[in-house]
């Protein structure tokens, strides 16, 4: 055990750093107390007690020396010491950074329904990143050791966004599950490290309702491959992800009630979402029912869409593009939501829907005043308005 009290009084008040502004020197009185003293501007000096938190990495003030006496810190220090020692019962004492994850992220799995695509990156980041953690006992990482991790991604912001994002889930799940009793990434600030963030490069877009008409038009008329065309309008008319259209299956609708149930699996943020259908789109799909009733002799089941038998695949509508002459930096499949918020947007004097309600059809979050004063009827109302209005001006799909 270090000796403890090897500080005098007279070595506390000689304590001089350098006579640079800002510069600190330290003495040790053992047990994690220590006295610094840092040089102010215009000279003078001024001297704390600190106790040293290996649990966060940091000195703790104490007090401002001779304010709080060296008895009184010695006394504080203790109490510190105390509390330290009650960290060795929790259970991240001892464990490693390796053993804690990899609960966490079995956990995090499970209860989040975590797709095979976040599964995968959550994989990269480790084998990647995390992974030089792995050895480290979880109250042996300190803010220092997170510094220097982050260091090799000071010109990665994404991946270092990615880092942060999962080591602060799992210190949360730590601290939940009385395995550590604080969150070290609090400590970080991220945009110190990696600057600001890049503005978003928006997908590129079309700007009026001719040019979305005409490319209505081009893809009902192209000879390219029936389905995919076929699931583009979909996605086009519904302002619905690529993702969800391809993946769309026969159980999702109801033709009855106009309603599109898109499970949770198949939506980005993994929360279910419900579409109202406009009539073009609810005529669409009941020839398209009818007449796979007629080829499979059966009520129709599975994925709508499909090439040989499988999901089209995630290139599928973005070579339709491609064949109809539309380069990557004039439309992208995913450009058609920014093409229908744009346009809805510019229009909003004919239809008079809120902005809110034009975002809240892309499945963006509900954040705003506006869309949590409706209930979930009212807002279904809005919605199905707003995308009947998008169809009428489309026109219906021949």
């Amino acid at each position: 055990m270090a000796t403890l009290h090897k500080l005098t009084i007279k070595e506390i008040q000689n304590l001089e750093p350098a006579q640079k502004e800002g510069a600190e020197k330290s003495l040790s009185d053992g047990g994690g107390l220590y006295i610094l003293a840092r040089r102010l501007k215009g000279g003078n000096v001024a001297r704390y007690f600190a106790f040293w938190r290996f649990d966060k990495g940091i000195k703790k003030r104490l007090g401002i020396y001779p304010e709080l006496t060296l008895k009184q810190a010695r006394n504080l220090a203790a109490v510190e010491r105390s509390r330290l020692e009650g960290l060795k019962g929790k259970q991240g004492y001892n464990m490693t950074f390796k053993e804690a994850f990899e609960q966490f992220a079995e956990h995090f799995i499970s209860v989040n329904n975590l797709s095979a695509a976040s599964q995968a990156s959550l994989k990269s980041v480790y084998s990647s990143q995390l992974i030089a953690l792995e050895n480290f006992k979880l109250t042996d990482i300190t803010k220092r050791v997170l510094l220097k991790l982050f260091e090799g991604l000071t010109t990665k912001q994404n991946r270092a966004e990615q880092v942060y994002q999962w080591l602060n889930r799992f210190f949360k799940h730590a601290i939940h599950h009385d395995i550590l009793s604080i969150n070290i990434m609090e400590q970080i600030d991220l945009k110190s490290i990696i600057g600001k963030k890049k503005e978003t490069k928006h997908a590129p877009h079309l700007g009026t309702i001719a040019e979305v008409k005409e490319l209505k038009e081009r893809v009902i008329s192209s000879d390219f491959k029936l389905a995919t065309r076929q699931c583009f309008l979909l996605a086009l008319y519904t302002a619905t992800r690529s993702a969800e259209a391809r993946k769309a299956c026969w159980d999702e609708f109801d033709l009855e009630g106009g309603f599109w149930n898109i499970p949770a699996e198949h939506m980005k943020k993994r929360k279910a979402f419900v579409i109202p259908l406009s009539k073009q789109i609810l005529e669409f799909l009941k020839t398209l029912h009818t007449k796979e009733a007629q080829i499979q002799g059966k009520e129709p089941k599975g994925l709508l869409f499909t090439y040989k038998g499988k999901e089209l695949s995630q290139s599928s509508l973005k070579n339709l593009l491609l064949s109809l002459g539309y380069s990557n930096d004039k439309l992208t499949p995913h450009g058609t939501r920014g093409t229908f918020t744009t346009i809805m947007n510019e229009l909003r004097d004919q239809h008079g829907l809120d902005f809110d309600i034009i975002d809240k059809c892309l499945a963006h979050g509900e954040t705003s005043k506006t869309i949590a004063s409706y209930n979930h009827a009212e807002l279904l109302k809005h919605r199905r308005k707003a995308l009947q209005f998008w169809a009428d001006k489309l026109g219906a799909i021949c």
